[in-house]
């Protein structure tokens, strides 16, 4: 009886979102309006979370082939994995911009979480650096390996974004909607660098087990994640953010509370 009860609460509703129509199971108490309620919070929380760290993702992705070319180590499947998985970034990023609407002061946004968070970044960087360097013994390659390395713990952080923003919003709402947004998912981009990691990185495993187990590299990416989605600064870096646009734009934009 127990395991039956949880269904005698749920109803499928039939919707057109992003231009997609779509059967939802929802709560039994959920109206459609309600429900569109839930959808634009959802699309607030992938603005202000998603897409910005999307961004940042690809910021990091730009450090990775400076190092790329600088290492003359920018051609052939590495030149092409790169570029595919910058490729697959964008296009996520593309897309949320156009089915979400999501206006220019997102990017400024982004912005503004890159100057509070990119010395953190480069931070764990080095110490990922430091390990590769007591295994492999080459300078040179380390360093590569560590972009890499980061490249793909900003994807897994942003991949972890999506998850827990759907699941916010199913426990919050009692609404799963990961097949309405399913295709900004970054799921096979995470797939992709973590085989590309494995493939390209030597002793990649003893690696990644003793990056795990470094507790001074895990505190300092919990706190580069702490400070991407930080709920108390959000605020202060969207006035910021939509200062900036204002400021750029030479036009009066009236307050950013009346948006």
């Amino acid at each position: 009886m127990n395991n039956i009860e949880p269904f005698l609460n749920v109803k499928t509703i039939g919707v057109t979102m992003l231009g997609k129509k779509i059967l939802l199971n929802v709560s039994k108490d959920m109206d459609k309006d309600s429900l569109f309620e839930a959808f634009s919070k959802l699309k607030i929380m992938i603005a202000n979370y998603y897409f910005t760290q999307l961004i940042i993702d690809d910021m990091v992705m730009l450090l990775f082939e400076q190092n790329l070319q600088e290492s003359k180590l920018y051609k052939f499947n590495t030149k092409k994995n790169f570029r595919q998985l910058q490729s697959s970034i964008r296009k996520k990023i593309k897309v949320i911009r156009q089915d979400f609407v999501v206006a220019d002061y997102y990017e400024e946004l982004s912005s503004q979480i890159w100057d509070d968070v990119n010395k953190d970044i480069e931070s764990v960087r080095k110490k990922i650096y430091s390990i590769i360097e007591e295994e492999c013994g080459d300078c040179k390659i380390a360093k590569t390996y560590s972009y890499l390395i980061m490249v793909a713990n900003m994807i897994y952080l942003a991949h972890d974004t999506y998850l827990s923003i759907l699941e916010t919003t199913k426990n919050d709402k009692g609404v799963d909607f990961s097949n309405v947004i399913e295709h900004i998912s970054i799921g096979a981009s995470y797939n992709f660098v973590s085989q590309w990691c494995r493939d390209f990185i030597r002793d990649y495993e003893k690696i990644d087990e003793k990056i795990n187990n470094d507790e001074a590299i895990q505190k300092s990416m919990d706190r580069v994640s702490d400070n991407i989605i930080d709920y108390k600064k959000l605020d202060e870096r969207q006035k910021n953010a939509y200062n900036e646009i204002c400021d750029g734009k030479k036009v009066k934009c009236g307050n950013i509370n009346d948006k």
